[in-house]
């Protein structure tokens, strides 16, 4: 009786100071969503905008991102590249569907394969638009709100989002 004690006091002393790191908060301590990702879901009456962070948004994942090829990556590669993308302080993104009829995102916690989501991304660093489409499947959590579970690339080339290719200026 007495080695389990011990045991379970060093478990508990353990446990209380490996406590996983938060996300860290953006300089300043408020975050901008330049890419608003809240339009994703318009008109769904799904909402992000409680979100405090793009880890927040994107479920942790292995195989997140699906880009033209097939290949995966995971969600924290994906959120890198977003960090990236964001450093451009002048960076606009709207998004769109060019597919008609009503989609009813579930509620109940499975996950929703939303039809095709065409976005626009605009900068003062950059002279052209950049479009691309991509498929979005959701999810709503009890913990924390709406999540992005999946993001695949629609067209044949590789998207402005793509972790390894998106380059400066998109395809």
């Amino acid at each position: 009786m007495r080695n389990f004690t011990i045991i379970l006091s060093i478990t508990l002393v353990f446990s209380c100071i490996f406590i996983p790191d938060e996300p860290q908060k953006p300089d300043g301590g408020k975050f901008i969503d330049l890419l608003n990702l809240n339009e994703i879901l318009y008109g769904t009456l799904a909402d992000f905008s409680s979100f405090r962070n793009y880890r927040e948004i994107f479920e942790e994942n292995d195989e997140f991102f699906i880009d033209a090829n097939q290949k995966s990556y995971s969600s924290q590669r994906f959120i890198s590249r977003l960090n990236v993308i964001t450093k451009d302080a002048t960076i606009e993104c709207r998004w769109t569907t060019t597919q008609s009829g009503d989609e009813l995102v579930s509620m109940d916690g499975t996950t929703t394969r939303l039809r095709a989501r065409n976005f626009r991304i605009t900068s003062q660093n950059f002279s052209n638009e950049i479009t691309g489409e991509v498929r979005i499947t959701v999810r709503k959590t009890e913990t924390s709100g709406w999540q992005i579970t999946r993001w695949e690339e629609m067209d044949e080339n590789y998207s402005y989002f793509h972790p390894d290719f998106g380059g400066n200026f998109g395809n």
